[in-house]
């Protein structure tokens, strides 16, 4: 099983570092709505009366980029199979499932941390972040666990786009729901009543809150602790109900056979 592991997290390596352009296209768009951002938003934050929003909003940019695009990996995994056709093949052992997972959460977090780490620096050096290994270890476990759940939502998008074989539209609105009402760029506090509870139905709204108060709070690792039970507790949840989702949706693609068309 180890070597399976390693062979699907290696294809997928090798797929990356053909695209060499777009991945640094990418790490480039994302500096410069940085730069441009911390320029611009002071007089939209004097405008509004919006204390510090520069710093909420980078900050967002930042965390935003690095754990949303999980949800990408898995959903974008399952449409290229099923264009190729190997779908069926790759989910004819019962272990293969598991070793598709494994890999997706292997590769996906080594592909975002290649494209994100360099925005977290330069964000962080941007905002002046004071930086000691009590920091760096607070955000990685913050990072870490933030990627393991949504990795696990992921799956659960990919059982609808199995199930409904086009969902990428699906995929789309989740992160524009998480983006918009996840305390990402917009202060929950700005949102209607009812909306507001909402956000706090939203597993991404724990990680951005642990995030920003380990940046700018001048809190500790153990003040973000229950930031990182809520989250874990989202995990727990939210796995078990993932597979079964994925499963099912697999299953009934089997009877329907259109796991080997797209």
């Amino acid at each position: 099983m180890r070597r399976e592991v390693y062979a699907i997290a290696k294809k997928n390596l090798f797929i990356f570092l053909s695209y060499k352009f777009h991945a640094s296209l990418k790490i480039f768009t994302i500096l410069v709505i940085i730069v441009t951002s911390f320029i611009a938003i002071p007089y939209f934050s004097i405008r509004f009366n919006l204390k510090d929003y520069r710093f909420f909003f980078i900050s967002g940019i930042i965390f935003g980029n690095y754990v949303l695009p999980v949800l990408r990996y898995f959903s974008q995994l399952i449409e290229e199979e099923k264009k190729l056709g190997t779908l069926e093949a790759l989910i004819v052992l019962p272990t293969n499932l598991i070793i598709i997972i494994i890999s997706t959460y292997i590769w996906s977090f080594i592909s975002i941390s290649v494209i994100s780490l360099p925005v977290l620096i330069f964000g962080l050096y941007l905002l002046k972040v004071k930086f000691y290994i009590q920091t760096f270890l607070a955000i990685i476990s913050i990072f870490i666990l933030s990627i393991i759940l949504f990795s696990t939502i992921a799956i659960m998008l990919s059982g609808f786009i199995i199930a409904f074989e086009k969902g990428e539209f699906i995929t789309n609105f989740v992160i524009n729901i998480l983006s918009l009402f996840g305390n990402i760029y917009l202060p929950i506090a700005f949102l209607p009543k009812i909306l507001q509870k909402f956000s706090y139905y939203l597993p991404i709204t724990y990680g951005v809150n642990a995030f920003r108060k380990i940046l700018f709070g001048n809190y500790t690792t153990l003040d973000i602790v229950y930031d990182l039970i809520i989250l874990s507790v989202f995990f727990l949840i939210l796995w078990p109900l993932s597979i079964f989702i994925l499963k099912f949706s697999l299953m009934n693609a089997k009877k329907k056979g259109s796991l080997s068309h797209y």
